[in-house]
């Protein structure tokens, strides 16, 4: 089994990705943990947000590494967040995405289909864990 655990570094995403690791233990199943950082922001700072989230996720991966013996890739690129993550979801290999989800309604009132989480699960091929609560 592989799991791709996507995350925006949000608290939100910290829980899914607790989760990730819990499931990838219990099924020992391979985990990747995937980030994309928005193509259009400008070069520089395009730059310093995959250095930063990159080193953001390793930090957290070692930390629930050694909480649970799993070991996970992190795959961080730049691209259309939504549209990457759900391409990765979509390889042949990924039988399960976990997601962050909101734990209130957006400000803007958009609908759930409109938010990354909603355009991922729309494009999504494989299961999708949307992980609200703390994993215990």
């Amino acid at each position: 089994m592989k799991i791709l655990a996507a995350s925006d570094l949000t608290a939100r995403s910290d829980r899914a990705l607790a989760r990730a690791f819990l499931l990838a233990r219990e099924h020992e199943a391979e985990l990747r943990i995937a980030h994309v950082v928005d193509a259009e922001l400008p070069v520089a700072f395009r730059t310093h947000a995959v250095e930063w989230a990159a080193k953001m996720l390793s930090g957290e991966s070692e930390k629930l590494g050694a909480a649970t013996g799993v070991k996970a890739a992190i795959d961080v690129r730049t691209g259309k967040v939504g549209a990457d993550i759900a391409r990765m979801s979509n390889a042949p290999d990924t039988d399960l995405i976990a997601l962050g989800a909101q734990d209130q309604p957006p400000a803007d009132r958009r609908s759930f289909s409109d938010t990354t989480a909603g355009r991922i699960l729309r494009s999504s091929r494989a299961a999708t864990l949307l992980v609200r609560n703390e994993a215990v």
